[in-house]
């Protein structure tokens, strides 16, 4: 090799690593960030007492929807307006009937500080007792909901039994290394959504692990990143069976976000999608009108954010 063609070489690998640590400063630089505020109004807006959202507006709140604004909101910069909600939070444990909905409370806790709170420390003991020696989930549990697990023992510091539980998790890619909400169903085909939030959860769950678990977790990244970027369509978007998907949209911005990936082309289609009207996000389904559940669900996307930067973020 000549001595001009190494110089480029290591000119070539010094700009890659510079590129590298752009990607990542930006993403940090951004945490805390609103850059759709209008969009993430609509989401306060919906509060009821400003303590929890009820998208089926029975009086009663959804927990599940109400812990997604709080790890979608806390990362644009709105924590300090949803302190009574994690008043609200422990006050309706007996919601979290499920080991998802233990590690979505798990996360929430860490976000809006109140890990000390007794309710805490119960509901990490009744997850531990849903998880199987080999990372399994005893209750049947599709893969969203185990990905929302990881995230909660991450946030707990349990690392080692959430990488164990990612290691099943990777158990359940498809042979085409996209990810159903259960493996081998054969009705439905893997969803950007799912294989999303998989994606975060892997990705994150690697930083924790070692040797050939942390060999196993990179390749299984990168077989589920190929699916999601080889899936969409036109570069634009996903399709959920024949509709656009614009939650699923969100959380494949959301995984590209995390692993430094382009996802200009889908950010620009899911701003696109923001009802002029009232600035929440349509979907498939509430068109014309804006979607409660999408909306909540699109808030860090929007801000070229995901859940491992909240994640990173926690106390």
């Amino acid at each position: 090799m000549s001595k001009s063609i190494k110089v480029r070489s290591v000119l070539l690998a010094a700009i890659s690593l510079l590129t590298i640590f752009s990607v990542t400063a930006c993403s940090a630089g951004r945490y805390g960030s609103d850059q759709a505020p209008k969009t993430s109004k609509y989401i306060l807006d919906n509060f009821e007492k400003t303590d929890f959202l009820d998208p089926f507006k029975n009086g009663n709140g959804d927990i599940g929807s109400t812990m997604e604004a709080v790890v979608q909101l806390s990362g644009v910069g709105y924590k300090e307006k949803l302190v009574k909600v994690g008043k609200w939070l422990s006050s309706n444990t007996d919601q979290l009937t499920s080991a998802g909905l233990k590690g979505q409370y798990l996360f929430a806790a860490q976000v809006l500080e109140f890990e000390t709170d007794p309710t805490v420390a119960a509901q990490l003991e009744e997850l531990k007792l849903l998880i199987n020696s080999d990372g399994s989930i005893k209750e049947e549990t599709n893969n969203f909901s185990v990905g929302l697990v990881v995230f909660g023992l991450l946030a707990a510091e349990e690392t080692d039994l959430a990488v164990k539980v990612a290691l099943h998790l990777v158990k359940q890619i498809e042979p085409n290394g996209g990810v159903k909400y259960y493996l081998g169903d054969m009705e439905s085909g893997p969803a950007a959504d799912v294989t999303g939030l998989v994606i975060m959860a892997l990705q994150a769950a690697k930083e924790f692990s070692s040797g050939e678990d942390k060999a196993t977790l990179e390749f299984a990244v990168s077989r589920t990143s190929d699916w999601l970027i080889g899936s969409s369509y036109e570069g634009r978007f996903w399709l959920g069976d024949t509709t656009a998907d614009v939650s699923g949209t969100a959380y494949a911005i959301m995984a590209l976000s995390a692993l430094g990936e382009n996802f200009e082309q889908p950010l620009i289609w899911l701003k696109e999608q923001i009802n002029a009207k009232d600035n929440g996000v349509v979907s498939a389904w509430s068109a014309p009108n804006s979607d409660i559940f999408t909306t909540n669900q699109s808030i860090l996307a929007l801000s070229k954010l995901s859940f491992i930067d909240v994640l990173n973020n926690t106390k």
